[in-house]
C-alpha cells in the first residue's frame, strides 16, 4: 500500500507518503538525515528546506520495522502562497 496525503493548517503545509513495507531499522533511521552522502539525498533536501524556511521545517521520517514508513515534508504555508521561489515567503 502507498498512501500520499496533503494536509494544511493555519501555518504549515505537510506532504506525506506512507507505505506498509518492511520499515527501516532504527540504526539506519537515525542516520538518514544526519549522515553525509555522495549525492542529493534526504539529508541534503532536509538541509535546504531548513535553510530556506527555518529549523522547524523539513523532513520527518517515522518508521517501524515490519510495519512501514512515513516520510513527511513540512513547509510554511506562506511560502506556497507567495509564489516566489527561494524567498522564504517574502514578496
Amino acid at each position: 500500500m502507498l498512501e500520499i496525503k496533503l494536509r494544511a493548517d493555519e501555518d504549515t503545509i505537510e506532504f506525506s507518503v506512507r507505505d506498509n513495507g518492511p520499515g527501516i531499522e532504527p540504526h539506519l533511521l537515525s542516520e538518514l538525515l544526519t549522515k553525509p552522502t555522495a549525492g542529493y539525498g534526504l539529508k541534503n533536501v532536509d538541509e535546504r528546506i531548513k535553510l530556506m524556511f527555518g529549523a522547524e521545517y523539513g523532513l520527518l521520517i517515522e518508521s517501524e520495522a515490519g510495519r512501514g514508513t512515513c516520510m513527511r515534508v513540512v513547509i510554511p504555508k506562506q511560502a506556497m502562497q507567495s509564489g516566489g521561489e527561494g524567498n522564504g515567503g517574502e514578496e
